[in-house]
């Protein structure tokens, strides 16, 4: 099978015949760092991401939170700003009411089959190329595929790629490990220049942010790629 994701440059091709506007508010609480609160299990947990409130938000397509002490809360691969307390949110899931912080988020991906879906966030250049975005992201969600990922305890996008059976057609960027949740790359080909950004939001859930540049257009997407089994 092939993850439509990395069929980006064949699919631009394709439908060619040959920056992202998400601002947040800017708030000053925006330089905070984000507290977020798995609520997966029976209890949450807390630690300090090493997200700023901006950043999160920015990452969450929302504005900032005007509360300062706004987190963010995970669910299953659910993700976003929480409507409730953490000692509500506690006690819903039959915890103690109480979350001690914890310094660094130590969630690694699960093993098992991945599926994404892909939007655009964001196009400039000629007066055709919204259009030609738009057929893009629909051949790629048109698609439909999973991956069966062995991720071992780590989040590598090499692992996720070769996953995917890549073609001689497909992107295959050079990945590169900023930190344990994030990798950015770098690909290309034929007239474009492709980069990524690849953040593990969850341990059945990340983001690829992809910007796209070539034939006259710049193309900012987004996969959303969650867990499917």
């Amino acid at each position: 099978m092939k993850y439509s994701g990395f069929g980006i440059i064949a699919a631009i091709l394709l439908v060619l015949g040959v920056g992202c506007p998400r601002a947040a508010l800017a708030q000053a609480n925006g330089g905070k760092k984000a507290m977020v609160a798995d609520c997966s299990g029976k209890e949450c947990r807390c630690h300090l991401s090493d997200l700023t409130l901006n950043d999160m938000a920015i990452l969450l397509g929302t504005d900032v939170p005007a509360d300062p002490e706004s987190f963010v809360m995970i669910h299953g691969d659910e993700i976003g700003w929480s409507k409730v307390s953490i000692r509500d949110a506690e006690t819903v899931i039959g915890g103690d009411g109480t979350c001690d912080l914890e310094l660094f988020q130590d969630w690694t991906p699960e093993d098992g089959a991945w599926d994404g879906t892909t939007t655009l966030r964001g196009v400039s250049g000629a007066a055709e190329c919204r259009q030609i975005g738009g057929m893009i992201v629909t051949m790629m969600n048109g698609k439909g595929m999973k991956a069966r990922v062995a991720w071992k305890g780590v989040f590598d996008m090499n692992v996720f790629q070769a996953a995917t059976n890549p073609g001689p057609e497909d992107d295959h960027p050079k990945w590169t490990q900023v930190d344990h949740h994030t990798v950015t790359g770098a690909g290309g080909g034929d007239g474009m220049a492709t980069s990524y950004k690849a953040r593990l939001l969850t341990p059945r859930r990340f983001l690829i942010d992809t910007r796209i540049s070539g034939e006259g257009c710049v193309f900012s997407l987004r996969h959303d790629v969650r867990k499917a089994d």
